[in-house]
């Protein structure tokens, strides 16, 4: 009896296995990670450079999906290969700036244009980056591994800031903070998430939607900007302004490496009343503790 449970349990490890292992990839490539603002998820790309390629194996697939962007803010038109066994195609696309989703290092990226190829049971596919473009890469196929990821994340104080303000939203308390003229600043120790929601007060009641900008800094240096379009909160309030309108909070996420950073953020507009509150990714504070 022991020896049957035993074959069970293997056999369905093995089948786990075989319907997971449905795209195999030669080796571990390089992935760059998008946040998309409308579905609030994290996705996996890969990353190929002009001239690179990726190579992987397809088992039991009858049809894949490839998606593809290009690490850019600008309508342009780019090529890549793909290999299928013994035959090959040089596919086409134009790219149009996404306005959902950046990169977690906050780069502008396309849109994602699709690829669909019907396949037969096994196929050794290599796609080849013929462009002068950064190409982005996803493969999606019917029980293959999912690209998009969901984060928990826990809540932060910055070490500097101007002052706190109190929201209220349906009853519920959260602290955002102002920048002024020092700018808000704190130090994380990564690899790690950091999540900025951003709100706009806004001054005119007349206005229903304002643009604004702000800069984030890691050691000194500018690594990307955000530019946002306020839009008036229908449930937000601040407590201590009730007089004030503030806009719904604008969600950016960024992805910090391994080692220590001192982050800053500068409010660029001079004549826009900004608040920020920030979250790290709760896996990564047993790294912060060390």
């Amino acid at each position: 009896m022991k020896n049957k449970i035993i074959l069970f349990v293997i056999l369905i490890v093995s089948l786990n296995y075989l319907f997971a292992g449905q795209i195999k990839y030669d080796k571990d490539y390089k992935k760059h990670k998008l946040y998309n603002k409308d579905t609030k998820k994290i996705l996996n790309y890969f990353l190929i450079l002009p001239g690179d390629e990726i190579k992987f194996t397809t088992f039991d697939v009858d049809t894949i999906s490839i998606f593809t962007r290009i690490i850019n803010d600008k309508i342009l038109t780019y090529q890549y290969k793909i290999y299928f066994n013994s035959t090959s195609k040089t596919i086409t696309k134009t790219s149009k700036p996404s306005q959902i989703s950046r990169t977690l290092k906050g780069e502008s990226v396309s849109s994602y244009n699709k690829y669909v190829r019907t396949l037969d049971s096994k196929n050794k596919i290599i796609i080849e980056n013929i462009s002068k473009e950064e190409l982005l890469v996803k493969v999606s196929a019917d029980k293959a591994e999912k690209s998009i990821k969901n984060v928990e994340y826990v809540k932060f104080s910055p070490e500097f800031y101007e002052s706190e303000k109190i929201i209220s939203i349906d009853e519920k308390s959260y602290t955002y903070y102002t920048s002024g003229s020092n700018k808000i600043r704190f130090v994380l120790e990564g690899p790690v998430l950091i999540k900025i929601i951003s709100r706009l007060i806004f001054d005119d009641i007349l206005n229903n939607n304002l643009g604004y900008e702000f800069k984030v800094f890691d050691n000194g240096k500018e690594i990307t900007s955000f530019t946002e379009r306020a839009h008036k909160s229908r449930k937000a309030i601040i407590l201590e302004m009730k007089d004030k309108t503030i806009s719904t909070g604008d969600v950016n996420i960024l992805e910090l490496p391994a080692g220590v950073h001192n982050i800053s953020l500068e409010d660029i507009d001079s004549n826009r009343n900004l608040i920020f509150c920030f979250y790290i990714n709760k896996s990564s504070i047993g790294i912060l503790d060390k």
